[in-house]
């Protein structure tokens, strides 16, 4: 198995058909199913069943799944801080708040920075707090804003004041090397 297996396998999985993620991987159709049987071999697994002219994940497949897209985010993080991608001070922020007005809250204190720095894009979502941990343990955010957000192994997060709001941050984000032990400076923003 290796990570070209593993890409066609989360298409196959995402379409439920080999030859459509073949055609969306632009390879051929055996390349994908020689790809699937070689994980399910070195698994000992069934990953898929078929259901029509479609194919299911199993639960097994459902478990691969999620470890494989985890290995990739980590992959690719793991890309971007080798190469220098990864900057003390992005130009790009991805960020994620709970419940409207946090989010709206969040945004005016970027907006509020973005003044100073002219180049600075921001994506900002509105999800759940369970979301949010996944999102920056994946990688797919850089920092979310959450009521009471729960322990998470890759996660850190900031308490905020009084309120059971906290700021979450993967634990290797550079802005946590940049604060050390010092409290977010979450009123300075």
């Amino acid at each position: 198995m290796n990570f070209d297996h593993i890409r066609y396998f989360l298409e196959v999985a995402r379409l439920e058909h080999v030859g459509r993620a073949a055609k969306s991987l632009a390879i051929s159709p055996s390349a994908v199913s020689h790809a699937v049987a070689a994980i399910e071999d070195d698994l000992g697994l069934e990953l898929f069943s078929k259901s029509g002219r479609n194919i299911v994940l199993t639960q097994q497949g459902h478990h691969f799944k999620v470890k494989s897209e985890n290995l990739l985010a980590h992959l690719k993080r793991i890309r971007e801080e080798m190469s220098g991608n990864m900057k003390e001070h992005p130009e790009h922020l991805r960020v994620a708040g709970t419940h409207g007005h946090l989010l709206r809250q969040l945004m005016s204190c970027l907006m509020i920075i973005s003044k100073d720095r002219p180049k600075l894009t921001i994506e900002a979502y509105s999800m759940r707090s369970v979301e949010i941990l996944q999102a920056v343990a994946r990688g797919e955010i850089d920092f979310g804003l959450c009521f009471s957000p729960l322990v998470h192994p890759q996660i850190e997060i900031r308490k905020l004041g009084t309120e059971p709001l906290g700021l979450c941050l993967r634990s290797s984000h550079p802005l946590l090397k940049r604060l050390g032990n010092r409290p977010f400076p979450f009123k300075e923003l």
